[in-house]
C-alpha cells in the first residue's frame, strides 16, 4: 500500500457489494468494500429493503477468504 502511495498510481478493485470497480475502501478479510457502499451499510437499518442484500454479500467474505489462502478463525 505505502509504494502506491509514494509512486502516486491508485489500485482499483472489485467491491464485494456493488461489485463495481472502485479506488477508495477498505479491505476486510481480504474482500474489498467501496466507500459508497460502507457508507450505505453503515446507517442502513434492519427493516430497509437493501439489508438482506448486504447480508448476503457479506456472506462472500467467506469465500473470499478461500480465494486468498488466508483462512482465519473469526470469533464472536
Amino acid at each position: 500500500m505505502e509504494e502506491l502511495l509514494r509512486t502516486g498510481r491508485t489500485s482499483v478493485k472489485d467491491c464485494l457489494i456493488c461489485k463495481k470497480e472502485k479506488q477508495h475502501g477498505i479491505h476486510i478479510l481480504g474482500a474489498f468494500i467501496c466507500h459508497k457502499c460502507e457508507k450505505e451499510m453503515v446507517r442502513a437499518d434492519v427493516t430497509d429493503d437493501c439489508y438482506s442484500e448486504y447480508v448476503e454479500r457479506l456472506k462472500g467474505l467467506e469465500t473470499e477468504m478461500f480465494i486468498h489462502g488466508k483462512k482465519k478463525q473469526v470469533t464472536k
